[in-house]
């Protein structure tokens, strides 16, 4: 391997802060600590936004329209959509190859190279980076929703599912998730390696002198998980905690839409996060599926405040200062405690970078 390795991470779009493509930003600059780093941007546009000041990676713009299909064929057929768009992501392996580039990072989904574009060429190593649980995985999450038109359609696709990522990571060297649960699915469907690189955030902060107004709060967007997670708890364990402790309080911010119920709250989009978890004694994540759940967790490690979340919440991260709850009984009873007064104690987690994920992929060139 050269003193400074060449990689190519191929990307939709300019990666930002506080965005879905945070992940990726974090990735290109540990990666451009040690290597020559280039972005390829196959978005149809040259992004708007100019590369981030003090960014010390290139950014090239590709211009590629991927092939589509209907949403209906991509959830029946997925292996018609995925074959359509191996062809792009076969010529990036060639080009990638002809070009000397060391390691090429495929962070669109499912752009992954078919099986033989690799043949026994030992460069570029083709990684698959995601920010998510594998599909799979996800959709047998979904399978539990309170939806039972969701949950009869998500228990019809796993199978296909699982068999759809199989094929998949065969056209890959590696394979790069973003949480410790993740790693797991796809290591029972697949020999190919799988690799733990965890996301990375900004911390939020409580005021030192913050006087709750409310027992408990939830933030977060309309995007389905939270909309699911939500309609849950407040069709199941919430009713249950009021019924039990009429003066309990939640409140609700970000553009979720919620049900009205008796001491919910909800004040919309809030300017500040760290003022919004002032105003609140305890954080509930009743989130069974969905990568911005791993987001949402990681910005609570220095917040000093208890956080309920699910067994998905809780492995998904790793995060020692998660109260994990399993089941209904569990939920009731953990935020009856809290309105009484009696509050589990908080620890805190050690949060890891992705830095040492991406050292050791670059140790593995050749």
């Amino acid at each position: 391997m050269a003193d400074r390795p060449r990689v190519w991470v191929v990307h939709w779009g300019m990666p930002v802060a506080d965005s879905g493509s945070m992940r990726t930003l974090h990735l290109l600059r540990h990666f451009a600590r040690s290597a020559e780093t280039t972005l390829m941007d196959i978005a149809p546009e040259p992004s708007s936004q100019p590369v981030p000041t003090g960014e010390n990676w290139r950014y090239r713009h590709e211009g590629r329209r991927l092939p589509d299909i209907s949403s209906l064929w991509r959830r029946v057929a997925p292996d018609r959509w995925a074959r359509a768009r191996s062809l792009i992501a076969d010529e990036y392996v060639r080009a990638a190859r002809a070009s000397g580039v060391d390691l090429l990072m495929f962070s669109v989904w499912p752009l992954v190279p078919s099986p033989g574009s690799r043949s026994d060429h030992k460069t570029p190593l083709v990684v698959w980076d995601g920010d998510s649980f594998s599909t799979y995985h996800e959709t047998r999450s979904k399978a539990r929703s309170v939806r039972p038109v969701l949950r009869l359609h998500s228990r019809w696709l796993t199978a296909r599912y699982r068999n759809f990522e199989r094929r998949l990571a065969e056209g890959v060297d590696q394979i790069t998730l973003a949480g410790p649960r993740d790693v797991e699915p796809l290591r029972r469907i697949s020999s190919t390696p799988v690799a733990w690189i965890p996301n990375e955030v900004e911390q939020v902060r409580r005021s030192p002198a913050a006087m709750p107004t409310y027992d408990f709060g939830f933030l977060g967007s309309g995007w389905a998980p939270n909309v699911d997670g939500m309609r849950w708890f407040l069709r199941v364990v919430w009713p249950e905690v009021v019924a039990a402790r009429p003066q309990a309080t939640l409140a609700v911010a970000g553009n979720i839409p919620v049900e009205a119920a008796p001491g919910v709250v909800t004040l919309g989009r809030v300017p500040d996060k760290g003022d919004f978890y002032s105003s609140v004694s305890g954080v509930v994540v009743p989130v069974d599926y969905g990568s911005g759940t791993q987001q949402k967790l990681l910005e609570t490690a220095e917040l000093d405040l208890p956080i309920y979340t699910t067994g998905f919440g809780k492995d998904s991260t790793g995060l020692a200062h998660l109260v994990c709850l399993r089941n209904e009984d569990e939920w009731v009873a953990q935020l009856v405690s809290h309105v009484d007064g009696a509050r589990p104690t908080v620890g805190r987690s050690e949060i890891r970078t992705a830095g040492a994920g991406v050292r050791d992929l670059l140790g593995r060139l050749p």
